[in-house]
């Protein structure tokens, strides 16, 4: 139980972000849930925290990619509004090449503007930024759920596993084999007097 008691998983686990002691503290609680006895039980647990936990990061980066996207659509719309209140007029008239018609509505959009962009740069969406910049202006929702899948699955052998080690040891007998050989060969005809 050493390793589990270190927070070695977490180095690995967690990222930038994160809170590695909140990691910590769910991997405790499934370790108080199941009370894992010897190496493989331990390993089932650990794969358990760092599936749930890659799948909350999952969750996370699917809301802040709507987020993301909603404050673009936003700001988008607040930069509209404030070009709505400017007026283009010859350059010679107005060196700065603005007329601003609508001062207080001006200023209400380019507040409006400033603030969704302030929003856009926050820490919790960063984990979102860096996917959809990774997967370069791809649809990120699907692929996100591409990488979900595999995840999920790997969640749910481990919980099957983890159960039936510890259904097993309940009984106080090994762990039946859950192996099993797979040919594709079909039936095999019986073996005649001539061969």
């Amino acid at each position: 139980m050493n390793a589990m008691k270190h927070g070695l998983l977490a180095e690995h686990i967690v990222v930038r972000g994160e809170d590695p002691a909140e990691f910590d503290s769910f991997r405790e609680s499934l370790i108080d849930d199941f009370l894992p006895q010897g190496s493989h039980e331990e390993y089932l647990v650990e794969r358990l925290a760092a599936c749930m936990w890659r799948l909350r990061r999952i969750y996370r980066i699917e809301a802040g990619i709507f987020t993301l996207e909603s404050l673009t659509i936003e700001l988008d719309r607040a930069r509209n509004e404030t070009e709505k209140y400017q007026q283009d007029v010859e350059k010679r008239l107005f060196p700065s090449g603005v007329l601003i018609t609508d001062e207080k509505g001006h200023s209400r959009a380019t507040a409006q503007a400033e603030e969704t962009a302030r929003l856009r740069q926050e820490e919790s969406l960063a984990l979102s930024v860096a996917f959809k910049q990774d997967v370069e202006n791809g649809n990120a929702i699907s692929k996100l759920s591409r990488y979900e899948a595999p995840i999920e699955k790997s969640y749910f052998r481990a919980l099957h596993e983890l159960q039936r080690v510890l259904a097993a040891r309940q009984n106080g007998q090994a762990p039946a084999s859950i192996a099993v050989d797979v040919t594709v060969d079909g039936p095999s005809a019986a073996p005649t007097g001539d061969d």
